[in-house]
């Protein structure tokens, strides 16, 4: 059964959800993810706190969901974080 992603990520201090280096990161995480899970991702800012950062995203099941998370893709674009 199809489930929906819902992730708050927050950037810290300097940065903001419109930093070039934040929108870099989250430009390949959408990448990776959507080749491996085969739903986009969408990114929204939160309207009162610009550090916050909102994705919605899909997968298929919970279990490609954790398949993702255990990835050496993922793992990779963590220690990047």
């Amino acid at each position: 059964m199809p489930v929906t992603e819902f992730a708050i990520l927050e950037a810290r201090a300097p940065y903001t959800a419109d930093s070039p280096i934040i929108r870099a990161f989250l430009q390949k995480v959408a990448q990776r993810q959507a080749a491996w899970s085969g739903y986009p991702l969408l990114f929204f800012r939160h309207a009162n706190t610009p550090a916050i950062i909102l994705l919605i995203s899909g997968w298929k099941d919970i279990p490609a969901h954790m398949e993702w998370i255990a990835s050496d893709g993922n793992q990779e674009l963590l220690r990047e974080a």
